[in-house]
């Protein structure tokens, strides 16, 4: 998948975005309070962003797809400011960096990249608002029933630590309320897998 905005910059801009580079799954693209020297853009593959308790659980902010950038990244370099949060590739990846000194460059030339900065800046702050909201406003089952729901699947391939993270909650709680569940007939638990029968 291409960028949206490509097919608007001027050739010499488009040249930048054709060095693309590949990082292994698992690799650590930003930590917390690292300085942003470069802009990630995304060409395929999947990166994680999320924040870490003091007692080393994980909270997911959000998911860098094929063809999207990382507004903290984006904040970062265009605010001066270090990295809030921890960035992992949870697949192989294709993607672009551009030096800051890039990126600023060609922000302040192109409307097309601005456009999408903004966009993307604004969709991903209701996104993450929705989910503070569901976290203080909605209960864990239902959150977790929703969760699940929406992977379209019966067979969810996932364990109870990633449902967690997913969540905002700790991996004892998300068991107990599956083994609830499998009690009741609405689930069936597997190794890093769980169906869904009647929930």
């Amino acid at each position: 998948m291409r960028l949206e905005f490509y097919e608007h910059l001027s050739d010499k801009n488009k040249e930048l975005f054709q060095q693309e580079i590949e990082l292994p799954r698992g690799h650590e693209i930003l930590n917390e309070y690292d300085q942003c020297s470069h802009v990630i853009f995304l060409i395929s593959g999947e990166i994680e962003v999320y924040k870490m308790s003091v007692n080393g659980k994980q909270f997911r902010l959000y998911t860098i797809k094929s063809g999207e950038s990382c507004v903290l990244n984006l904040s970062c370099v265009l605010s001066d400011n270090t990295y809030l949060a921890y960035a992992k590739a949870t697949t192989d990846i294709k993607c672009v960096l551009l030096t800051r000194k890039e990126f600023l460059r060609i922000f302040d030339e192109e409307e097309s990249l601005r456009n999408y900065v903004f966009q993307l800046i604004s969709t991903r702050l209701i996104q993450i608002t929705a989910k503070v909201e569901g976290i203080v406003l909605d209960t864990l089952e239902n959150r977790l029933r929703d969760w699940l729901l929406e992977q379209k699947y019966t067979m969810i391939y996932v364990t109870h630590e990633e449902l967690a993270t997913h969540l905002g909650s700790a991996r004892e709680v998300i068991s107990r309320q599956l083994k609830k569940w499998e009690k009741e007939g609405k689930v069936k638990l597997y190794r890093g897998k769980v169906e869904i029968t009647n929930l």
